[in-house]
């Protein structure tokens, strides 16, 4: 019970840690490595991660950004859970296309879409407090120019997101 409680007590430490961090410490804004012993890490943080047990890390070699974020981004921290969210929503933006223009994307809409949802989920970070929230206008123009005039704000949650050029 004692072990338990003190696990409790240094989580929430860390949880405290990540949302303010000290000395320009960087908790999440780091490189990701998307290999598999990726839960294995000693800096791994978030779900998935083993925290010093043994086991297999969960796969992400299915995972749409995995060649596409060589930069630092926040969503170190919660690795696992983009990725699944990546693969999800490049099947439902598959599904807005198709709708909307009533034929399958195009391979060169689907590389589009791939490039915008990685931006969208991995997105570039200086530190923890300084991080690019907004999708690079030519790849916004790229899925309109590619998936028949279908812009972000029809699948994405967050409207556009795409930085006006300038």
């Amino acid at each position: 019970m004692l072990e338990r409680s003190l696990r409790t007590l240094v989580g929430a430490i860390v949880i405290l840690g990540l949302a303010v961090p000290a000395g320009g410490q960087n908790w999440c804004c780091k490189t990701v490595s998307f290999d598999s012993q990726w839960c294995q890490r000693d800096d791994c943080l978030g779900a998935g991660c083993l925290d010093g047990q043994s086991g297999v890390c969960s796969p992400l070699s299915d995972c749409i950004c995995k060649d596409l974020v060589p930069y630092r981004t926040k969503n170190f921290c919660v690795l696992f859970k983009s990725c699944q969210r990546s693969n999800e929503d490049l099947e439902f933006a598959k599904d807005i296309v198709q709708l909307y223009t009533q034929r399958a994307a195009s391979d060169s809409c689907i590389d589009a879409l791939t490039r915008a949802i990685c931006s969208y989920h991995f997105p570039l970070c200086e530190s923890d407090s300084k991080d690019f929230k907004y999708i690079c206008d030519s790849v916004c123009q790229q899925v309109k120019r590619n998936c028949g005039n279908v812009t972000l704000p029809y699948f994405a949650a967050e409207g556009s997101r795409c930085k006006p050029p300038g």
